[in-house]
């Protein structure tokens, strides 16, 4: 399982970090030192991830760690510190922690700690496709009605009924049979982050354009490998058959 955890967990991070590294330089910060400096960061970081497991190597995944962190919390004020916007982003901020975690000698792996940032992120995800207690995204309703060729309402009735389907997963995620949870986080947490590539770019579509929703692809791709590793560690493994005598 470690071995799982370790390799599911530095992919991951290696896809969030490029992604948060072109989003710094071309969008977050454009035309700022601080964003060009924040970019060199997380690549520096995905080579540290790199690395076999060691406390120099947990030390070198903090700094990363700690600009997600504030960068999360920033926008998590612009929305008027809406508390579905910090949970939903639960996987994006431990991602890098949990691998500094695995880098230690003699870690034992966080099982239950990557549970928890799963299970909040399609909770958030979830209570905003809901459109309770906290309207529902315009963003989620007009990618889901350009990809889906729904009319608005439509659009708002499958949210709603993703919706509740993300909360029953993050739920049965804590039950002793996580694996169907697990499956349909893995297609979903998949399908969500190649719709945002899917509902923008087109043949015209600019360069910048295209790089800017890779992206925004790039940073969610935890979110299909978190329940992927989870998926594994609870998939029972075959006994190795015994030579007969």
């Amino acid at each position: 399982m470690f071995a799982d955890m370790e390799q599911g967990l530095r992919t991951g991070a290696t896809a969030l970090l490029l992604g948060m590294a072109w989003l710094m330089q071309a969008a977050v910060l454009p035309e700022h030192p601080a964003g060009l400096l924040l970019a060199l960061l997380m690549l520096g970081t995905i080579a540290a991830g790199w690395l076999p497991p060691s406390r120099m190597r947990a030390i070198a995944l903090l700094p990363a760690s700690a600009a997600i962190l504030a960068l999360t919390l920033r926008r998590w004020s612009d929305s008027g510190y809406e508390w579905p916007q910090l949970i939903e982003h639960s996987l994006r901020i431990a991602t890098l922690p949990l691998l500094a975690w695995l880098s230690l000698p003699g870690s034992r792996p966080p099982v239950l700690a990557l549970r928890l940032a799963l299970a909040g992120t399609f909770a958030g995800h979830g209570i905003y496709a809901l459109g309770w207690p906290f309207p529902t995204p315009p963003q989620f309703l007009s990618m889901t009605a350009r990809l889906l060729h729904l009319t608005p309402p439509a659009a708002q009735e499958f949210l709603f009924g993703i919706g509740l389907a993300d909360l029953a997963a993050a739920m049965l995620l804590f039950t002793r049979r996580p694996r169907p949870a697990l499956i349909y986080m893995v297609l979903w947490g998949s399908l969500t982050a190649l719709a945002r590539a899917a509902a923008h770019l087109h043949a015209h579509s600019t360069w910048e354009e295209v790089l800017y929703w890779s992206a925004e692809t790039l940073i969610r791709v935890p979110h299909a490998c978190a329940p992927l590793i989870l998926l594994l560690a609870f998939t029972p493994q075959p006994r190795p058959a015994h030579a007969s005598a």
